[in-house]
Formats: structure tokens, sequence, C-alpha cells
């Protein structure tokens, strides 16, 4: 049984893109230079991990040795 399929990696990592996207154009929009830093930060946290699971890369393409003895 395929558990990471890929319709669900392209709606999770496209949703964590959108919303790095989203956060990013709201920095912009704040008058207060610590809260815009920290705002893009936390952006580019969501774009990387987005990007990471549209891309199936570590920590996402990990298999656990308990799902591995389920398919067996």
């Amino acid at each position: 049984m395929d558990r990471d399929c890929l319709g669900c990696r392209l709606i999770s990592g496209s949703g964590l893109i959108g919303a790095a996207a989203y956060i990013a154009h709201h920095s912009n929009k704040s008058q207060y230079k610590w809260s815009r830093v920290f705002m893009q930060i936390v952006s580019i946290g969501f774009a990387s991990v987005g990007s990471a699971r549209l891309l199936n890369i570590y920590p996402f393409n990990i298999t656990h040795k308990s799902q591995h003895w389920e398919s067996k």
C-alpha cells in the first residue's frame, strides 16, 4: 500500500508553498523591522518544507522500520 501518493504530495507541498507566499506578502506590510524579519524567516521555512514535500526529499522519503515490516 502506497502511503505517500503523488496527489498527497502535490496538495500538501503546494499548500505549504502557498502559505509561505501569503506570509511573505504580508510581511512587507508590517511597519516593524523585527516583525518583517521574523515573518520572512517563517516564510522561508514554510517554502523549504513545501519544496521538500513536493520533491520527496529528506525527511519525507524515510520509511520507518515498522512500516517496512507491515508490508512483508
